[in-house]
């Protein structure tokens, strides 16, 4: 018994979602094989930067308790990845 994708409202539309996603993910992959290692962290001043925030809602975004960062001595940093996915999925949900 075969179905037909027309039978299915909105299955097109979510495989188009999956798609999107996947090529996104492709693309920031793409990216970070251009960066040297230096730039795979972001500390809270970039992420203020790149979220066009202030310092201290950045500070307070990052210590979310689901963030992904590191504990890097009085400070934080959030590998590059990790940060582009987390928004990622922040914005889908």
């Amino acid at each position: 018994m075969a179905i037909q994708m027309n039978q299915m409202p909105g299955f097109q539309t979510a495989i188009d979602e999956e798609i999107s996603k996947v090529q996104q993910l492709l693309n920031l992959l793409h990216e970070l094989k251009e960066c040297d290692d230096a730039q795979m962290y972001l500390t809270s001043d970039e992420v203020s930067e790149l979220l066009k925030c202030s310092l201290k809602e950045a500070q307070n975004y990052m210590n979310r308790p689901d963030f992904p960062k590191l504990e890097v001595g009085k400070g934080a940093k959030v590998n590059k990845l990790a940060f582009l996915m987390y928004n990622m999925e922040r914005r889908t949900k």
